[in-house]
């Protein structure tokens, strides 16, 4: 079986869709009977294993189309897989009409992994993705609830199927006498405070201010896994908050680090905090990162509140500095939060594989019931 994916980021590409699609390539590849292929934007990383790539795409207007036409045709695949959205096709419109081109072209079956709700600026840019008969991945379980009602019903028409992602940072494999001794290298005399750790990008809808009027210098350090740019505002004042009076010298900034180190410094965690402004998703990748670390993490939600063992979640509203406050105390007194749990909890990249190349046997015939289920 031949399947093109088609994104408009792959690393080194600063890119979430991207990241995620790198980790799931690793995985399928292994598979046997699989040819796959790339196409992807310039500057994009030229070889992977097992994976023919093409970063051939400068800039993913209608002037691209030529180009994708020609290496379909040469590559002839089976299937062809497209991401929604990604960094590298800014603001253009064609890569919406790359489901009709393919129809054109002879492409039998078209799958579309959309992954994040639509935005009001951008409810025309996905009507040209629905025109054509394709299949609809989701990251999100309940993402039809998140969208417009025309869009809803539209896609209530097409073969749909919910598939999570995953981290794509790996499981620390530090034992507890290696924790302690990073613990204390990064902390010193103040290893043995209740660490809080943040770890992703740094951006006003992150809501990061609200950690630290929640948190207790007195009895917290902050842990911020991440970097802070110069000729930033938002950045700048976060910056502000970790050098006044009360945080200074209970912050420590990492900056950039390889997963590797990322899952090691989420493991000495004693919780990880996101305290996002529009509340937490699945496709939250640092949530998945240090629930897969067996951290516990306190984030926002919308709909949930309080601790959720079967997700070793503790959800407080967005914005709300109270709520953020009790639990994080209430974290500290409750040795029942930090009971270790299986890292199963986060399913792995192989089990996410599988379950597209699941997708992509499955023929048009298949039932509307099992789309709506999602696969197993």
């Amino acid at each position: 079986m031949k399947i093109l994916y088609i994104s408009g980021a792959f690393p080194p590409m600063k890119c979430g869709v991207g990241d995620y699609l790198y980790q799931l390539l690793s995985e399928i590849r292994k598979m046997p009977n699989l040819d796959i292929s790339l196409i992807t934007s310039v500057g994009c990383i030229e070889q992977m294993q097992g994976v023919s790539i093409y970063p051939i795409i400068k800039r993913w207007d209608f002037t691209a189309l030529p180009q994708i036409i020609k290496t379909v045709k040469e590559i002839r695949p089976d299937i062809v897989h497209i991401q929604y959205p990604t960094i590298g096709y800014k603001k253009y419109l064609s890569p919406s009409f790359l489901p009709a081109l393919l129809k054109i072209l002879g492409i039998k079956k078209i799958v579309q992994t959309w992954h994040e709700p639509l935005s009001k600026k951008g409810l025309f840019r996905y009507f040209p993705n629905t025109l054509v008969d394709s299949i609809i991945i989701n990251v999100e379980s309940d993402y039809l609830n998140k969208l417009p009602s025309f869009y809803a019903y539209l896609l209530k028409k097409k073969s749909r199927y919910y598939i999570p992602i995953s981290s794509n940072i790996p499981i620390s494999k530090l034992d507890n006498r290696e924790k302690l001794s990073l613990r204390k290298r990064i902390f010193k005399e103040q290893y043995d405070k209740n660490i809080i750790a943040y770890f992703g990008f740094v951006t006003p809808n992150k809501g990061l201010e609200y950690l630290f009027e929640a948190a207790n210098p007195e009895e917290d350090c902050i842990l911020l896994i991440c970097e802070l740019k110069e000729n930033d505002k938002y950045h700048d004042k976060i910056r502000k908050i970790i050098n006044s009076s009360k945080w200074k010298g209970n912050v420590e900034v990492t900056g950039y680090l390889p997963d590797k180190e990322v899952a090691n410094y989420l493991s000495i965690a004693d919780m990880a905090v996101f305290p996002f402004i529009k509340g937490c998703s699945e496709r939250n990748g640092s949530v998945l990162a240090a629930r897969l670390q067996n951290t516990f993490v306190i984030t926002t939600s919308f709909e949930k509140k309080g601790y959720f063992e079967n997700e070793r979640i503790y959800y407080v509203h967005p914005k709300s500095k109270k709520e953020l406050e009790q639990a994080i105390v209430e974290s500290r007194k409750h040795n029942i939060y930090h009971r270790k749990h299986s890292s199963s909890l986060v399913k792995s990249w192989s089990e996410i594989a599988k379950m597209h190349v699941d997708v992509y046997k499955i023929t048009k015939r298949n039932n509307q019931k099992r789309a709506e289920n999602g696969v197993v």
